[in-house]
């Protein structure tokens, strides 16, 4: 009974290495995803400075702007 159980242990545990390796393998490291995500790092930062810059006093069309780059992201 104890034997099952650790057999079961060890094949989902492999099973979810092995997921995990494949995908690092075929999304992950593409240059594809290496290029988006870049991109979604550059369009955060940009966000946060308009956030710094603007504040609380900003208008209605410059909160609207930033609300459609914030749907986007």
């Amino acid at each position: 009974m104890c034997n099952d159980s650790f057999l079961i242990l060890f094949i989902s545990i492999f099973t979810a290495l092995l997921g995990e390796g494949l995908t690092w393998l075929m999304v992950y490291r593409t240059e594809k995803y290496q290029k988006l995500k870049a991109e979604v790092e550059r369009q955060s930062k940009r966000l946060e400075k308009k956030k710094e810059v603007h504040g609380d006093t900003v208008y209605r069309q410059q909160k609207k702007k930033i609300g459609n780059v914030s749907s986007i992201l």
